[in-house]
């Protein structure tokens, strides 16, 4: 029987890059929100004739992809600290 004092120190997990709860509603806000505002920003302008829709929508694409590439990230860390990748 080994004594519990032989065993190592458990290697502390990195912190996680997103809180649970702000990953949940930017995660929500990405698929719910971002693109069927864009496809309707889209529809708006090519409807209405305004020019300036498709650059507003390419910046709420832009900030879109952005978010998916932060949620990846998290999601890529938290995967790594619970030992799943």
């Amino acid at each position: 029987m080994t004594d519990s004092t032989d065993l190592p120190d458990p290697v502390p997990a990195k912190p996680p890059f997103l809180p649970d709860k702000v990953y949940d509603v930017l995660k929500w806000v990405a698929i719910y929100v971002i693109a069927p505002l864009v496809v309707l920003l889209l529809a708006i302008g090519t409807i209405w004739h305004i020019e300036l829709m498709t650059p507003i929508a390419m910046t709420v694409s832009a900030v879109g992809t952005f978010l998916a590439g932060l949620l990846g990230y998290s999601t890529k860390r938290y995967n790594q600290a619970a030992g799943i990748e």
